[in-house]
Order: structure tokens, then sequence, then C-alpha cells
């Protein structure tokens, strides 16, 4: 029954596209970070690592001088009120040290790039 079920979702018959009648006695998943390459020549987890960096320091920066740029307009719009201006202070430094943590990462990625080869 359950055998059955299965052939119906598809799932079984990729078992038996090679003509066999059971179960293969051996399979191998090819490493999916084999092919990619970087453009330091970095292969693997490492070129991924580097890829994620340059994609947050792509987001991140412009994001950070968007949101220091709103937290300016906080404490220039405050009109002597110092919560308002305190909230944008906040905005300000947020915005800093996210964008440090941001350039951080891609010396973490030097680093493991430097561990793995």
């Amino acid at each position: 029954m359950v055998i059955k079920l299965l052939e119906l979702a598809g799932i079984i018959k990729t078992a038996f596209a090679e003509g066999g009648t059971g179960v293969p006695q051996s399979f191998t998943l090819p490493n999916p970070f084999s092919t990619l390459t970087c453009a330091s020549g970095a292969t693997g987890l490492v070129c991924v690592v580097e890829k994620l960096a340059d994609f947050l320091l792509l987001i991140g920066a412009p994001l950070a001088t968007i949101m220091v740029l709103v937290g300016g307009y906080m404490m220039v719009t405050a009109a002597g009120s110092s919560e308002k201006f305190s909230t944008g202070k906040k905005t300000i430094l947020y915005a800093a040290i996210g964008l440090a943590v941001i350039i951080l990462s891609k010396g973490v990625a030097v680093v493991i790039q430097d561990i793995f080869k």
C-alpha cells in the first residue's frame, strides 16, 4: 500500500530509473560548493562567505547612509524636543554600528579565506 502511494507520488520511480529492481547500492551527491569560484580565486565555503559579505556591503552601505540622513532630519526637525533629538542621535548611532558590523564582515570573510586555504 505504501509502495503504491510512493509510486503514485513519483518518489520510487527515480530509484527504478536505471532499470534495476532494488535500491541502488551506492549513491553520491555532487558538492554544490565545488562549482563556485570567486574573483579572488577562492572556491567552496570561502566563496559563499565572501559573496555573502559582498551582498551585505552592497545593501547595507546605502541603507546606513539613508538612516544617517533620517537621523539628521529627526535632529534638525526636533524643534526643541529632547525626545526627538535623542531619537535622531540613536538612529545615527545604530546606523554607524550597523555599518561597522558590515565592514567587519568583509574582514571575517578574509580571515575564513586564510583559514581554509
